[in-house]
């Protein structure tokens, strides 16, 4: 069933895509027979049971359409059949109807010379079936995003059964059975392909290779389902180009088709000469003037607009790489802010001692990439210094220390089990900074506050630079500990029933308790809601954050602070 589903979900719309309706077919009726095993069986026993009439019933249309349109001079080859089993079931499914009910369950496929005879042949099969009303469609004017072309009509046959019939040219039918590769052919010995085709085979080529850079299957299933199962709309550049985007898609997506320069420095756009929004969703016939600024950069607020596989691939690599920069920036600060209590600076750690190990013992092959860690809370800096520097200036700064530290513990000494240690040592009575709210997997500091003892802060927090630096002192999380840890999220989401539930059922479903809730009305019909939860760390509570973030109608999350 795996398997199964993983074909349905991206091998049967990528061979959609490429026009290759017979091994998508095949490739659905197997799934079927996966997934459904009752409903293909069931099927499978009415067309054997049907067979003997629909093929008599079919043998006497493909005999009078032929001879209604050899009769008007129009030379033609038809073939009929039953639609395949995964078509039957969907019909099945949306409709609610039994198997014996299911309209136009007979196809018939009409293949003549050019473009003028399908329109003329299109009319007398009308003249020789009733057409019912609104099942006519023309995707010969209008081929699908495929390639694929084809007039469609649904008449009423013989006895009164609806059939489908279907009129193309030769080459639109092997494009039909072939896709793509109806345009393949060789010259001077090396496969020619047409641009159209090129392009086809390079966007999923894009595709797959996005995968590298998505966070999770999950992450990567969304783009396949936005990129190969939504409808187009085609839009316009100023200078008349056309652009193909999914149903759905913004002015920010159009903005990256043009070109991903354009995109990250997109600012608005106007759609037939009026001012809209990054977030406005384009329609077939628009045409768009996308404005730039030098200055402008892409920012979390744009995956909630964006919708195109290329469009969110890459904002996410820009707010990725802007991440990890700012990431070795303060990783670099917290490092060398540690290093100068022994005297040291980072230059001289590089120069005089060797990270390597201490890089290696923590699976690091670069500084850099460890920096990143130290900031986000993965790594204690202390203990990084304590692996990196030598052992006699480590001693010598214990020994200064130690006077010092032992006249506090006695103060501040509790009988009670704390989640902290410092420097060392357990049991110690400890605050935590309301103004950061630290979590146990970030990096965190100590400074003793009058009349309170040491009160422990985020390593990132804003209220450092008040403090006084001589009241620091180096504190760890106990890994003994495993007691829940207050953790507060914000959510701005869309004012609708519903939500909070929705909210509340992933947190159950992450098994979180929930400690306090609360929601408010804010602008444009949107809501605020606050979360006080219980979890064991700050990857618990991460998990929880983007977990909230795919429901629908959520907007923004984040962590709050106190």
């Amino acid at each position: 069933k795996a398997i199964a589903l993983e074909t349905q979900e991206i091998y049967v719309p990528i061979a959609n895509r490429l026009g290759l309706d017979r091994f998508k077919t095949e490739l659905e009726d197997l799934c079927l027979a996966a997934l459904e095993p009752e409903a293909f069986q069931e099927i499978s026993e009415f067309l054997t049971r049907t067979q003997a009439d629909r093929t008599e019933y079919t043998a006497r249309v493909v005999a009078a359409l032929e001879d209604q349109l050899r009769a008007q001079g129009i030379d033609n080859r038809v073939r009929g059949r039953a639609k395949h089993k995964a078509s039957i079931w969907r019909k099945v499914k949306e409709q609610g109807m039994a198997l014996a009910d299911v309209p136009d369950l007979l196809a018939f496929r009409v293949v003549v010379k050019d473009v003028g005879a399908c329109y003329a042949s299109l009319g007398f099969v009308h003249a020789s079936f009733p057409p019912i009303p609104d099942r006519i469609k023309d995707y010969i004017a209008r081929p699908k995003p495929n390639g694929y072309q084809s007039l469609h009509t649904t008449v009423m046959g013989p006895e009164g059964r609806r059939i489908e019939v279907q009129i193309r040219t030769e080459l639109m039918n092997r494009i039909a059975d072939e896709g793509i590769a109806a345009h393949w052919a060789y010259k001077e010995g090396h496969l020619a392909l047409a641009p159209e085709d090129v392009a086809k085979i390079a966007k999923i080529r894009e595709l797959f290779e996005s995968a590298r850079d998505a966070e999770d299957a999950t992450e990567f299933m969304e783009r396949v389902k936005v990129e190969f199962y939504a409808d187009e709309v085609f839009v316009f550049t100023p200078r008349g180009d056309i652009k193909r985007l999914p149903l759905g898609a913004t002015a920010l997506d159009f903005a990256f088709a043009v070109h991903t320069d354009v995109g990250m420095r997109c600012t608005g756009a106007k759609v037939n000469g009026r001012m809209v929004a990054l977030r406005y969703e384009v329609k077939s016939g628009d045409t768009l003037e996308v404005l730039t600024s030098p200055h402008q950069k892409p920012n979390r607020d744009w995956l909630t607009v964006a919708r195109t596989g290329r469009a969110l691939e890459k904002i996410r690599r820009f707010l990725r790489q802007e991440e990890r920069d700012q990431g070795i920036k303060l990783g670099r600060e917290l490092l060398e802010s540690e290093l100068r209590k022994y005297g040291w600076s980072l230059e001289r750690l590089k120069k005089d001692a060797d990270p390597k190990e201490a890089l290696k013992k923590r699976g690091f092959k670069d500084l850099d990439t460890c920096l990143v860690d130290m900031a986000r809370g993965h790594v204690a800096v202390h203990a990084f210094i304590r692996d990196a520097l030598p052992e006699n200036v480590q001693q010598q700064k214990q020994s200064e220390d130690s006077g010092a530290l032992a006249t506090l513990f006695r103060r501040f000494r509790a009988r009670v089990e704390s989640p902290v240690l410092i420097s060392g040592e357990d049991g110690v009575l400890v605050a935590f900074g309301r103004c950061c709210n630290p979590l146990p997997g970030e990096g965190i500091i100590g400074f003793i506050t009058r009349g309170r003892g040491i009160t422990v802060h985020r390593t990132t927090c804003g209220q450092l630079a008040k403090l006084e630096a001589d009241r620091q002192v180096p504190v760890q999380w106990d890994p003994s500990t495993t007691g829940p840890h207050s953790g507060e999220i914000e959510i701005v989401c869309a004012h609708r029933p519903g939500m909070l539930a929705n909210i509340t059922k992933v947190c159950e479903q992450n098994q979180v308790n929930i400690q306090r809730a609360e929601a408010k009305c804010i602008a444009d019909d949107r809501a605020l809601c606050q979360l006080q939860i219980a979890v064991r760390d700050i990857s618990e509570l991460t998990r929880v954050i983007r977990n909230i973030e795919k429901i629908s109608g959520v907007e923004s999350v984040h962590r709050a602070s106190g």
